[in-house]
Formats: C-alpha cells, sequence, structure tokens
C-alpha cells in the first residue's frame, strides 16, 4: 500500500471513530486496580501459549517447507564450491541465492500469517490480553457497541501479540516491569 492508501486509510478510520463516538455515546473503560504481578501472570499465560503456537508451527511448516530449503541451500553449497573452483557461474551462483531467499522469505510469510490466524482464533477462544485488565461490572455498563468493538479490538490485538511470538511478548513484559521498577525507584527516593 502506498502513501495514498495509507492516507485514505488512516482518514476513513478517523472518520468511523468519529462517528462511533458521537453515534454510540463511547466512555471510558474502567481497568481493574492490579498489580505488576497480575499482568506478569497474564503476559505469562501469553507467552506459554505463543510458544504452543510457534511450536504447532514449526511441527506443520518442517515436514513440507523444510526438504525444499534443504536442497536449494545443498545446491548453494556446491555451487559455491563450483565458484572457487571456477567451474560454476557467478550469475548462477546469485540466482540460487536468490531463490533460497525468496523460499524462505515465503516461508517465513506463510508462518505469520498462520500464526495470526492460530492467535485469532485462541483469542476468539476467549484467551485475551485486554479483558482480563478490564473491571467487569463496569465493562457490562458500556454501550452494546462499545462492549463488541472492545472485544473485537481485543481479540485481533491479541491474535497480533500472539503471532509475535513468545519473545516479543516477552519483551512487552520486560518493558512493563522496567517501567513500573523505574516508577517505583523515583517514588520511594
Amino acid at each position: 500500500m502506498g502513501t495514498t492508501g495509507t492516507k485514505v486509510v488512516v482518514i476513513l478510520v478517523l472518520l468511523v471513530a468519529i462517528v462511533t463516538m458521537i453515534r454510540f455515546d463511547v466512555k471510558s473503560v474502567n481497568f481493574w486496580e492490579f498489580k505488576s504481578d497480575d499482568v506478569t501472570r497474564l503476559f505469562t499465560q501469553l507467552i506459554l501459549v505463543a510458544l504452543v503456537i510457534e511450536r504447532a508451527l514449526e511441527v506443520v511448516l518442517t515436514p513440507w517447507r523444510a526438504p525444499a530449503a534443504e536442497k536449494m541451500a545443498t545446491s548453494v553449497s556446491h555451487l559455491t564450491q563450483m565458484a572457487k573452483e571456477g567451474q560454476a557461474e557467478g550469475q548462477q551462483l546469485q540466482e540460487s541465492r536468490l531463490k533460497l531467499t525468496d523460499f524462505k522469505t515465503e516461508t517465513q510469510q506463510i508462518a505469520f500469517r498462520a500464526s495470526f490466524v492460530l492467535g485469532v482464533i485462541v483469542s476468539l477462544a476467549g484467551i485475551r490480553v485486554l479483558a482480563p485488565l478490564v473491571e467487569p461490572r463496569a465493562f457490562h455498563d458500556l454501550p452494546y457497541a462499545q462492549q463488541v468493538t472492545f472485544n473485537t479490538l481485543d481479540v485481533f490485538l491479541t491474535g497480533a501479540l500472539l503471532s509475535g511470538g513468545a519473545d516479543g511478548l516477552h519483551q512487552v513484559l520486560s518493558l512493563f516491569l522496567d517501567y513500573v521498577g523505574k516508577t517505583r525507584d523515583r517514588v520511594n527516593g
């Protein structure tokens, strides 16, 4: 998507947001009073789920994609050796490397799409990142359209976080804990 397309999407999102706020009397979402241990528990659970998704994708993708990748890598290795001995053309070696790179990129794209879909499905099943932070009674007092919007956002945000993998979730948790620690130090010091 080009710059113009991005601008159009941003403008459309802003227009929908403004109309939604006016039409449905959008209210603030109240969070629980939670401690850093609660967030750590939530993210530890999400990290576990992300690890399961990563492993499941590995089990599916490896037998499907690895044999072709290994053949291409062997070809690159063989052509590299032949080029050192002056028996292969640089063009042929370069094409072989590009083909392997394209194949690996395609595999990464397949893995990302599949992990996003699995993350959304897991989220639809009830494992969420935002819902556990919100006070349930206050949530039920929100207009129905806002509840649906919140749940939809939660499903896709959780799916995206899970598709980023356990390392990405661990980074988010580490940033949170660092922030809490620095804030606590400033208050106490």
